[in-house]
């Protein structure tokens, strides 16, 4: 009994320490996941996470299907073992932290104090957030009918993934990591923006703007430079305007052009 932890950090710090070598990536990937996320992650979503290479040698994250777990919940479970818990909501299952005061022990500064295996899990939210961006980026860029009969619907994290990554890239050091999977995605050549919109389309409709089109038509389809400018990606406007100089003038979404956009949104 003498050798029970004496406070909740110091059974944090134990579990951290038995998790085994070969989890260990797997488990701070989805401790960063669940501290960052902007709802509640099903069991589903959290674990094709894990099937994402974030180490690709083009700089592009992918999912692997072959790395996809046919136990979900096990996957989790064996990754984070008492850390986390998997309870029922709104019918479905999500992932949560056993405790809240895990995340706080993961977040605050304190565990930067901690000895050995337990220090390699603190989380900073830059990292965290490029984690799960990351991850929703290597979703949506596989994410399309391919050849192999796959549809956007066949992809657990999509939805989430099409709602919620921008907002992953808020803070500044995440949009420098993950420039080349959004060229990726914004090639007017390639299926997947395309997918993206479908599957969620963030532009919407301005209270009131000199600029609006007022005509009264419906919203048209608008260019990826449109949207990367709405986003305020400024690096990737300034490659889809090198690249693609045609996007320019082109006409679109509720701003019209993505000249026009930037006058509001700067």
């Amino acid at each position: 009994l003498r050798e029970l932890p004496e406070t909740l950090d110091e059974m944090y710090e134990c579990i951290l320490k038995e998790i085994k070598k070969p989890n260990r990536g797997h488990a701070r990937c989805v401790l960063e996941c669940l501290v960052v996320a902007i709802r509640p992650l099903r069991v589903a979503e959290l674990a094709e996470v894990l099937a994402v290479d974030f180490d690709d040698v083009d700089g592009i994250p992918k999912l692997n299907r072959d790395w996809q777990w046919e136990d979900q919940e096990q996957a989790l479970m064996i990754a984070c073992s008492s850390l986390i818990a998997i309870v029922e909501a709104k019918y479905s299952w999500v992932v949560q932290f056993s405790h809240f005061s895990v995340k706080e022990f993961l977040t605050l500064s304190r565990l930067t104090t901690a000895s050995g295996e337990a220090l390699d899990y603190h989380i900073d939210l830059g990292p965290a957030h490029t984690t799960l961006a990351q991850a929703c980026l290597g979703v949506l860029l596989r994410t399309h009918y391919d050849v192999d009969g796959h549809t956007p619907s066949d992809h657990l994290l999509v939805q989430y993934a099409a709602e919620h990554w921008t907002t992953h890239t808020q803070l500044e050091d995440v949009l420098s990591r993950l420039q080349k999977g959004m060229e990726y995605l914004f090639d007017p050549d390639k299926p997947h923006f395309e997918v993206w919109q479908t599957l969620y389309n963030i532009d919407t409709l301005p209270s009131s703007s000199i600029f609006f089109n007022t005509a009264g038509s419906p919203k048209s389809a608008a260019s990826p430079l449109y949207y990367a400018a709405l986003c305020g990606f400024h690096d990737l406007v300034e490659h889809l305007i090198i690249k693609y100089l045609e996007g320019v003038n082109a006409s679109g979404g509720y701003f019209v052009r993505p000249h026009q956009q930037n006058i509001i949104l700067t």
